[in-house]
């Protein structure tokens, strides 16, 4: 029953093996049952020894080898691919014609091209690389906005430096010496962060000083110029805060430099809003 199912592949193996192209898969030595058994006719024997080969599938059921058996299957099996790759090679549609001009279909998604390079021309380095990733299926990766730095000023006739949050009223009075002035205020060592003193803090208010010598030096020369609602942050060095003795009851260590923000919220002129 066996041979009965293996018997159509044999004119396949037959013709295979007799090119040799399963000759790798032949055993040294080989038995046919067809040449051993008295009952087997000369037919059943006759197309495996006219291609030359030996009939591995036979031999391995007659010596119980599944193991070559299996190889031999796989061998036709790569061999039938082989095969089918070829054909599908040669079934492939050139992209001429008979005259040697391009077929439409080769030419497809080429229609508008000039158009395209024209306007790639006219592109930055930068949107053309876009343009081609686009193109691409990919998606440049935006990168991470940089933190703006803040810009310092100097002031003249002190180290103090100062920058500007939140612009003031336009066109309105700005700080003077002698003026009266209210402020929000907050102040941190800049050495630890550590946060000593606001003015927006549980039970605390706006803090009001006579502009000319009601604060410390930094202070008073940082928040000059400023008009009603304008907020600055204010870089003092020790020499012109708290200088060596530093305030302790506070948490402001000797020689400290101190952070400031100012935020201007009156401002009073010979005792009159201004």
């Amino acid at each position: 029953m066996a041979r009965r199912r293996l018997m159509p592949l044999t004119g396949v193996f037959a013709v295979l093996h007799g090119f040799g192209v399963l000759s790798f898969l032949s055993p040294s030595r080989l038995e046919l049952r067809a040449l051993r058994r008295p009952e087997a006719s000369p037919s059943s024997a006759l197309l495996p020894l006219s291609c030359g080969l030996s009939w591995p599938v036979w031999a391995q059921e007659e010596n119980g080898d599944p193991m070559g058996f299996a190889l031999t299957i796989l061998g036709v099996v790569v061999v039938l691919l082989g095969f089918g790759f070829v054909g599908w090679v040669f079934s492939l549609s050139p992209a001429t014609d008979s005259e040697g001009r391009a077929k439409a279909s080769s030419l497809a998604g080429l229609e508008d091209i000039d158009d395209k390079l024209e306007a790639m021309e006219k592109m930055t380095p930068e949107e053309a690389d876009e343009y081609q990733m686009r193109r691409g299926g990919l998606k440049r990766e935006k990168p991470e906005k940089q933190k703006e730095e803040f810009q310092f000023i100097a002031i003249p006739g002190a180290d103090t430096l100062y920058t500007v949050l939140q612009e003031g009223t336009e066109g309105a009075a700005t700080v003077q010496p002698g003026d009266e002035v209210t402020v929000h205020a907050t102040g941190l060592v800049t050495q630890t962060k550590t946060k000593f003193w606001s003015t927006k803090d549980a039970g605390q208010q706006p803090f009001t000083y006579t502009c000319g010598g009601g604060v410390i030096k930094g202070w008073d020369m940082g928040a000059r110029g400023m008009t009603k609602g304008e907020i600055r942050g204010l870089r003092i060095p020790a020499s012109e805060g708290y200088g060596g003795r530093g305030f302790p009851s506070w948490g402001i260590p000797p020689n400290a430099d101190l952070l400031f923000e100012i935020e201007v919220l009156e401002i009073k002129r010979n005792g009159q809003p201004v």
